[in-house]
């Protein structure tokens, strides 16, 4: 992954509602998405408990698509 990688959301959005890697500048670089509204959510996970969960917080300001998932077979 390089610099040239990332999109910047003021050149581009993701479709609505597909995850991409997103970089902000609170929490670095996470799996989010842009709702139907224009507003990004990221995916965390609770240190303490483990759960997954949404955060609406923070400014993303790059993404990318994700990569493609591994051949089961390799």
């Amino acid at each position: 992954m390089t610099e040239k990688d990332w999109i910047k959301v003021k050149d581009k959005l993701p479709l609505p509602n597909m995850f991409v890697l997103t970089f902000g500048k609170i929490y670095g670089m996470v799996v989010g998405y842009i709702g139907n509204e224009g507003k990004w959510f990221a995916k965390y996970t609770d240190f303490e408990t483990g759960e997954p969960y949404l955060s609406a917080e923070g400014t993303v300001t790059r993404w990318q698509p994700l990569p493609e998932e591994p051949n089961e077979e390799d």
